[in-house]
Order: structure tokens, then sequence, then C-alpha cells
């Protein structure tokens, strides 16, 4: 009897994994997460997770007067927009209303949370933008000026 509940147990555990490879079909829908930003078109560059296995990926969206800003989205391990971090689980950050492009994001030991990207001045040149946020999504005003630091030497 111990044997075949033995034996039972761990057919049932073999059959119930996935595969190497396979959607986790816990995540997201399905194993997938679909999201636009400012209702248009968004595209995830990078994703980190933090060590509670909140996962913050970092988009490049299209605003609706066809400018890119950059876009961090806090999801829960599960898969759903994690709705404590920043705004309803998203944060903006622009600089000077022109296209912000290519942001990557890391996490700093302490938990803070840097967003690094491509940026246009005034002048119309390309520079790069390093913001820094809290771990809840709040903007780190300590860094920078008010949490942002573009730097000014353009891209050749």
């Amino acid at each position: 009897m111990i044997l075949t509940i033995l034996f039972s147990i761990s057919i049932f555990s073999i059959s119930s994994k996935a595969a190497d490879g396979d959607l986790d079909s816990g995540f997201g829908t399905n194993g997938l997460i679909n999201e636009s930003f400012h209702g248009i078109i968004s595209r995830h560059n990078t994703v980190a997770v933090q060590p509670d296995g909140k996962i913050i990926a970092a988009v490049n969206s299209l605003t609706s007067n066809f400018t890119n800003d950059f876009t961090l989205v806090r999801y829960n391990s599960n898969g759903n927009i994690d709705t404590s971090f920043g705004t309803n689980g998203i944060l903006y950050a622009d600089v000077g209303g022109k296209n912000d492009i290519v942001p990557t994001v890391l996490l700093q030991a302490d938990g803070k949370i840097i967003l690094v990207g491509q940026s246009r001045n005034a002048r119309d040149r390309n520079i790069i933008s390093i913001f820094r946020f809290n771990s809840d999504g709040t903007t780190d005003t300590s860094f920078g000026t008010s949490g942002d630091l573009p730097i000014a030497s353009a891209f050749r």
C-alpha cells in the first residue's frame, strides 16, 4: 500500500512538471504579458528582478504626440502589474518632451532603481539620461537634479 502511494505521488509530480523552455501558464496569461503604455506602441528593452521576485521592465513607449518616453512597469512574480509601484504599477520618465529611447534598468544593492537611456536635449542632440528611483517607484530626489541626471555630451 505504501509503495503504491509513493509510486502514484512520483508519477503525479513527474507528469505535472513542464518541460524546460515551456511557458509558465501561471505567469501572466498563459505565460505571456502583452501591455501597451500611453495607449499606443510599447517595447520592453530590459528587465530586472528585485530580491522579492518582482520584475521591473524598462519600456520605450510612444506617446500620443508621437514622441517616446521612458517607462518602467513592475510586475508581481505571477505577471500581474504591481499597483503599489509608481502610479498603478507604471512610471514615466521624460527629458524635455523629446524622444527618450533605448531604456535600460539596473538595480543597486540598496534596492534603488537606475534607469539609463538616450534622450534628445533642447538643441535636439542625443544625450544619455540617468534617473534613479526608490524601490517603490518614487523619484529619488537626492540623485542629480530632482532624480535625473542628463549627461550633456552628445553622441557623434
